[in-house]
Formats: structure tokens, sequence, C-alpha cells
């Protein structure tokens, strides 16, 4: 079961026993009360992890355009990473550009519809379905299921379905601006 609560407080109760209160506002227990209510007092094995993810972008401090643009074909919706690239910085007569960091951050919820709906990038290093394993998810398949499914280890689906996100976060970020028309 899976749901969206926020951590309120944690307390430390003695005896190696932590308590922590989670707080449900968002709607992600509707009907799963019951199943919640199985759960009193039986172990459990719970996994939490931030709703949000961050990515840095690099711009120009002086000009404050971004070194990488991502540009949205208005037919597919396929995005498209654009580099500034060196010669062309020197046929304007920059030597040396100054760089700026710029961390902005993207609900999790936004990459997974941008993996199911737009077409993904491909990146070195990462050899998984992000798409297929989203989808297995939304079915409510549980990650170790999903794992036995692509004979890998759980850990290395949790880490590769991480570091994809982490990767196609501006990608998505670009794709959500375009969607929403922001």
């Amino acid at each position: 079961m899976e749901f969206k609560p926020v951590p309120q407080k944690i307390t430390a109760k003695g005896d190696g026993v932590i308590e922590l209160v989670l707080k449900v506002e968002n709607g992600s227990l509707y009907g799963k009360m019951d199943q919640i209510q199985e759960l009193i007092k039986r172990p459990c094995v719970v996994s939490i992890k931030l709703n949000t993810t961050e990515f840095t972008t690099e711009r120009d401090k002086v000009t404050k355009q971004p070194l990488i643009r991502y540009q949205i074909d208005d037919n597919s919706g396929l995005v498209e990473a654009v580099h500034i690239e060196q010669e062309q910085l020197e046929l304007e007569g920059i030597e040396k550009l100054e760089v700026e960091k710029e961390t902005q951050e993207i609900d999790i919820d936004i990459i997974d519809q941008f993996i199911l709906e737009a077409a993904q990038p491909e990146f070195d290093g990462i050899d998984i379905d992000a798409q297929r394993v989203i989808m297995l998810q939304k079915a409510g398949k549980a990650d170790r299921e999903i794992a036995l499914d692509l004979e890998i280890e759980t850990e290395a689906l949790i880490t590769q379905m991480d570091e994809y996100k982490q990767l196609v976060a501006p990608y998505a970020f670009a794709w959500w601006s375009w969607k929403t028309g922001k």
C-alpha cells in the first residue's frame, strides 16, 4: 500500500522504541482505512522518501541564460536538451563564461507523469525500463515484486529508478512547463 504522508514528529521512547507520527491530508489514504486497521500492532516494512527531487541548472552569470535549454516539439512533446557550445560563445567574443548554479525542485508525480506520457531520454549506465516500472507500481505491485520480474535486486531497482528520475528531472520540468503553458 502506498500513501503520501508528511512526517510530523519523531520521539525516542526509550528501550530502542521510536515513535513516528505521520499526517495524511492529501486523500492518498482514501479507501485504505480497512487495510491500515489490519496493520495495527503488526510488524510492517515501511519505506519513506521525499515526493520531490532537486536538480541544478547552470546559467550565464551575466545574461542569466541557461547553459542547457530544453526544447519541446509541439506535436510530439519530445524534449531535447540543447547545449550552448563553447565555439558559439567564442564567436560572440566570450572567452570564458562565468557560471552560476540554481537549484530547482520538482514533484516526483510530475516526473512519473512525464515518464508515462512523453518520450524519455536515455542515459548511459541506466538500463531500466522506467515507464514499465512506474506502470507496475501504479498497478499496485511492490518494488520487490517488480525487481523479481526484472530479475534484479530490489535495491538496484530503487537505486536505478532514483538515479533515472534525478537525470530526467530537468526534462520533466521543461515538459511540465510546456504542458501547463507556464
